[in-house]
């Protein structure tokens, strides 16, 4: 019944998240975490990781939930497994792999405010030892407010879609290889913030955006041989990410009618004194943010099982422009 990571997150303890995005994309563990977009400039290290299948979307949040296998929440420092990206924590969620037999499932949800939800996957085997499934989430909503300035009800909206595909190879009963792909556009509006802090209306005459363009892989090796675990991952990832939004949340008119503010001040002299008559200053302030990410880590360990003890070795590599 979740569409989204979000509908979950009060469900899941000390785990929050902070807003001013059309979707969760910065969240806290225990109160330690992100804030916004400019919390943590410099490296692109992030408080709370976030990884999809092997892959770090860390201060993206990109969490349509759609044919998901388990969603893991680790509290507190998991450097040693996810890197420098989870000092406070780390969420790693796990999506199905593909079956050795035929499944399917298509799913419609009529939602409030004009919206729905398509959810779709589909699981067999392809031929040999190759297995394959594809997944698919689209949402749309007009997002609950109404712009009384350009008189539109999804000023706010939601539109998102992604679409999984999976590859499994087992050659043999103690090899298996498994690739991952993702293309991802959301193109969600964002206008929520009005003077008078109502819930549903909004009077900006700039209507920002919230929108994201990602492609992503993962491939992950899985080798046991003699009490002998040797596991590696590699993943790469390609995004263009949009956020935009009104700065003064309003207009001219808005602030004319609803305040009395005019345009034009007049001077007049008060005591010899030089006054100027309360007046409006034109003021519009709209921030627009363009953000290009790419990145790509590669991970390898082995564990060497013995009768009362056990050898563990790793490396790992990570880069994130």
């Amino acid at each position: 019944q979740y569409q989204h990571f979000d509908d979950i997150i009060n469900k899941i303890p000390s785990l929050s998240f902070s807003g001013g995005t059309s979707r969760a994309r910065y969240f806290q563990i225990r109160g330690l975490g992100e804030l916004s977009q400019f919390a943590g400039e410099g490296p692109p290290n992030f408080y709370v990781g976030y990884n999809i299948d092997g892959i770090d979307f860390s201060g993206m949040g990109m969490g349509l939930i759609s044919d998901i296998k388990q969603i893991e929440v680790f509290k507190g420092p998991f450097s040693v497994l996810y890197g420098i990206n989870s000092l406070a924590g780390n969420i790693n969620i796990a999506s199905k792999d593909p079956t050795p037999f035929k499944t399917g499932l298509i799913s419609l949800s009529l939602l409030p405010d004009n919206g729905y939800s398509l959810t779709g996957h589909y699981s067999n085997k392809i031929i040999g030892n190759f297995y394959h499934r594809i997944a698919y989430k689209y949402n749309k909503s007009n997002g609950f407010i109404n712009n009384r300035y350009h008189n539109i009800e999804n000023s706010n909206k939601i539109n998102e879609s992604m679409l999984r595909y999976k590859l499994l190879f087992i050659p043999k009963d103690y090899l298996k290889i498994k690739l991952t792909a993702y293309s991802i556009d959301i193109i969600n509006g964002y206008d929520q913030w009005s003077p008078d802090n109502n819930s549903f209306t909004t009077y900006s005459n700039f209507l920002g955006e919230d929108t994201q363009k990602t492609n992503a892989f993962s491939l992950k090796t899985n080798l046991n041989i003699n009490n002998v675990k040797i596991t590696s991952t590699i993943s790469g990832l390609l995004s263009s990410m949009k956020y935009s939004y009104d700065g003064d949340w309003g207009n001219n008119n808005y602030w004319e009618n609803e305040y009395d503010w005019y345009e034009n001040s007049e001077s007049f002299l008060f005591d010899n004194i030089d006054l100027f008559e309360w007046g409006y200053y034109n003021y519009d302030f709209i921030d627009i943010t363009h953000r290009e990410r790419q990145g790509f880590s590669a991970d390898f360990n082995i564990i060497k099982k013995g009768r009362s003890s056990s050898l563990i070795l790793g490396a790992s590599h990570s880069y994130t422009n």
